[in-house]
């Protein structure tokens, strides 16, 4: 049984950490998707059981993808801030020391692409294989999975968040927006991993 204090500790540690709840929010989501519909064949219900565990695990490592990029990013954000305030400037010559800035602002760069992509990455499969269509979309995307010969799967569609794993109140593809959300994600991992 978990004490009032050890409740109080959980519920202080949710609230500091609301971009780790909302991706964990989500993970729970498509945790919970279940096939739904009648009239399968015991054959085809265990294909349709079996693709919504393996689109399940895609969705499991497309996040984890997401959390260590955020991860890779804040480290490669705090190198670069070492490097430009470690007084290394006055032991290089000018050339010399443009020469490595560059090099690793490209890294930060590298890594915050990175960033991006595999978020939009995942916000897509996310909202494809389990959220809530139109129906347009979901003829598409039906259309879509049968051209590359996929199995369509019927799965219980949920209504997710606006922004899915990212922020409704953020746009995923301004950079400075999906910059600061790493460093706060990254910083909320930490602290849980802390407590």
């Amino acid at each position: 049984m978990v004490s009032n204090h050890g409740k109080e500790k959980i519920i202080s540690l949710k609230e500091k950490t609301p971009n780790l709840n909302l991706v964990e929010t989500v993970l729970m989501m498509v945790e919970n998707a279940k096939i739904e519909g009648a009239g399968f064949s015991a054959e085809q219900q265990k294909k349709q059981e079996e693709e919504l565990a393996r689109r399940k695990e895609l969705c499991r490592q497309m996040i984890g993808e997401v959390m260590s990029f955020s991860r890779n990013y804040l480290d490669a954000v705090l190198k670069m801030v070492y490097f430009t305030e470690s007084g290394t400037k006055e032991t290089m010559t000018t050339g010399k020391y443009q020469e490595k800035l560059t090099e690793v602002d490209e890294r930060r760069r590298a890594k915050h692409d990175a960033l991006i992509d595999s978020i939009a990455i995942a916000n897509r499969y996310i909202r494809l294989n389990f959220g809530v269509l139109s129906d347009d979309d979901l003829e598409k995307f039906i259309e879509e999975s049968k051209k590359r010969k996929q199995l369509v799967l019927s799965v219980q569609r949920v209504t997710l968040p606006i922004g899915i794993i990212f922020p409704e109140s953020m746009n995923a593809i301004n950079r400075q927006q999906v910059a600061d959300w790493a460093m706060r994600l990254a910083e909320e991992m930490k602290l849980r991993d802390q407590s």
